[in-house]
């Protein structure tokens, strides 16, 4: 009877929504794979490529069959570095757990130093998936420690491609000279041990960097460069990465079928090896080429394609931009709010921008914000995000880096030469110098030891005698120092309690005298602004000369001279026992031991009484105060 009831009250329309709901959920249910044999959890084998499936298969064949760490750790090699979806991840964190086990077990020398070129290698492919995230400081560390071991073992590809990996998170960063001096050196690296696919990518970065300089002619003689090497060795993921970025170059030369052209055999070769991220990529700058054509409905569409995987793959560097091109078209046809609108676009795009602390982002996101506002007639929040835009914008110029670039060939032809030269000379050297002073440091110290044994042995009887002489004395002249410090210190903190309660009257004095400034200005102005026909200028002006007659300002500035003599004491006292404070949070502190309200600080410094709510909250937090504890009493406690 209830079951009755209840489809009763349904439309036809709703039960059937209600069935294909069942029916889709019953149909989307995964089966993953077996974990006992793949080894990873939550392995979706339908949605992995062919090539990835054979990749998975080939390698699970030679790990089961391996009798030893070392092959164990080596079967996953392949997967890390050629498996296209995403859940190569889940192998390499895997594969760097066994390299660590397997070290641990202090293996013999020979394996051990092939166990940490597979720990500088896991290590460095942690970081890509780091920098995939969206993640650069993250992924820089990473990076830094892949080095710092292929280093300690001398291998020279490892520190080639690894120096090339932190060039780049360098140059998302906006540091073009960082960026440009670790291409060089991997470049210097890849050349000398022939290493082409890493000559390839070398080449692919400098065009990047070129790119972002603007120098849009060296940026694709670079691109061309490393597409024909990588269309030799048959690299098709990085030539997909190319022709992107070609396309993007030709788009920036406002040749945008050109760049479409380019766009499109990027995706193409993307779908076709299973390239998610470079996919997203390519539907992001095809969606732009088509804006900028005019055709905005193919435009989006494509936006939207490619924020869709940008969202899946946990890409926030991608989401950003393409939410800021969404909303630049809102902001074009005039639809401000909403949540589609420009003004939540772009804040999405600012946020996602600023928590991956890539330059170029927040400054096309704020700049994009700062004519949302205009529009809105937000004047004071347009200025603030064009005073962000150009803080950004003047972070990634530098006049070096393209000196840098420009001279990079005669300086590394040099370079090179010397350190062949020097190279064999060096070493020698080296060896004899440190043969010699081996020798020398046994000689001394078995002479020297002898002796310093001797005089220790006749100086340590005679100091301890004496040492307990002087301990006693000491122990005597302490107690009479610690006693008169004490009665010194009585009277310091009574002086200083007598001497905080008269400021604190006349802070109070100055606080209500500013607010009652305040609050008749406020009254004044407000009544003059329902006159009807007083311009906003004249308003403006009547506005500036009560607050000047008031002198509001310099009552506020007397407000904080009379805090000074208790703040330098205060401020001593309580910096020392909480380091993290900040300069507004220990004058914010002296205001509060004045017992001055929320509105009487909030009038001397300017601000809303809701954010000195805040900024107590927060003051509170840092002196690891409960909930339930008194601000101003813990603050009194360090006048006494």
């Amino acid at each position: 009877l209830v079951i009755s009831l209840i489809i009763k009250t349904l439309t036809i329309k709703k039960l059937i929504y209600i069935l294909f709901l069942l029916v889709s959920f019953n149909g989307l249910t995964q089966n993953y794979a077996d974990k006992s044999y793949y080894l990873v959890d939550s392995l979706d084998l339908d949605a992995l490529g062919e090539d990835d499936q054979k990749l998975i298969k080939s390698s699970l064949e030679l790990f089961h069959k391996a009798i030893n760490d070392t092959s164990k750790i080596n079967a996953f090699k392949e997967i890390c570095e050629k498996m296209v979806h995403k859940d190569w991840e889940k192998y390499q964190h895997l594969q760097l757990t066994l390299i660590k086990e397997a070290i641990a077990s202090n293996p013999p020398n020979q394996e051990a130093l092939a166990l940490k070129k597979a720990l500088a290698a896991a290590i460095n492919n942690i970081g890509i998936i780091h920098d995939n995230k969206g993640n650069p400081v993250s992924a820089l560390a990473q990076y830094e420690k892949s080095l710092k071991i292929y280093q300690e073992i001398g291998n020279k590809k490892g520190i080639a491609n690894t120096s090339n990996n932190i060039g780049s998170i360098h140059n998302d960063l906006g540091n073009i000279n960082l960026a440009l001096k670790y291409y060089k050196k991997s470049l210097h690296i890849q050349e000398e041990i022939g290493n082409k696919k890493g000559i390839a990518v070398c080449y692919h970065n400098l065009a990047l960097t070129m790119y972002e300089k603007n120098n849009f002619t060296l940026a694709l003689e670079y691109y061309g460069k490393s597409l024909n090497i990588l269309k030799e060795i048959g690299d098709k993921r990085s030539m997909a990465v190319s022709y992107n970025g070609i396309g993007v170059i030709h788009r920036n030369q406002d040749n945008r079928k050109l760049a479409v052209l380019y766009y499109q055999k990027s995706l193409k070769i993307a779908e076709e090896i299973g390239d998610k991220r470079e996919m997203a990529l390519a539907y992001s700058n095809i969606g732009s080429s088509y804006n900028h054509l005019g055709d905005i409905a193919l435009a989006l569409d494509y936006y939207e394609k490619s924020i869709k995987i940008s969202a899946e793959l946990g890409n926030k560097k991608g989401m950003s931009r393409v939410n800021n091109y969404i909303a630049q078209i809102a902001l074009e046809k005039g639809k401000l709010t909403g949540p589609e609108g420009a003004l939540a676009l772009a804040t999405k795009s600012l946020s996602l921008s600023k928590e991956i602390g890539y330059p170029k982002n927040i400054k096309d996101a704020s700049g994009l914000l700062s004519k949302i506002y205009s529009k809105q007639g937000n004047f004071q929040k347009a200025l603030e995000m064009r005073n962000l835009q150009i803080k950004m914008r003047d972070s990634l110029a530098s006049e070096e880096s393209i000196k840098a670039i420009a001279n990079q060939k005669a300086k590394y032809k040099y370079e090179k030469q010397k350190a062949l030269d020097n190279k064999d000379h060096e070493k020698q050297l080296a060896r004899e110098k440190e043969e010699q002073e081996k020798q020398r440091i046994i000689i001394y110290a078995t002479a020297i030891g002898s002796v310093l044994t001797i005089l220790f042995l006749i100086i340590y009887f005679s100091l301890r005698r004496k040492k307990n002489i002087v301990k006693r004395q000491l122990l005597e002249t302490e107690k009479v120092r610690l006693n008169t410090q004490l009665k010194l210190t009585e009277k310091e903190k009574e002086f200083l309690r007598l001497k905080a309660e008269a400021e604190s009257k006349n802070v109070q004095t100055l606080s209500h005298e500013l607010l009652s400034k305040q609050d008749f200005s406020n009254s004044l102005i407000k009544k003059l602004s329902l006159f009807e026909k007083i311009s906003k200028s004249e308003l403006k002006n009547v506005e500036l000369f009560i607050q000047n007659e008031l002198d509001i300002k310099s009552t506020r500035a007397m407000l904080q001279n009379q805090m000074g003599d208790l703040s330098s004491t205060f401020y001593n006292t309580l910096k020392i026992k909480h380091p993290s404070l900040t300069e507004a949070d220990l004058k914010l502190a002296a205001m509060i031991v004045m017992k001055m309200s929320n509105k009487e600080i909030a009038i001397s410094k300017n601000m809303t009484s809701e954010t000195v709510r805040n900024a107590k909250y927060r003051l509170k937090k840092k002196l690891k105060l409960a909930n339930n504890e008194d601000l101003l009493g813990s603050l009194s406690g360090y006048l006494s």
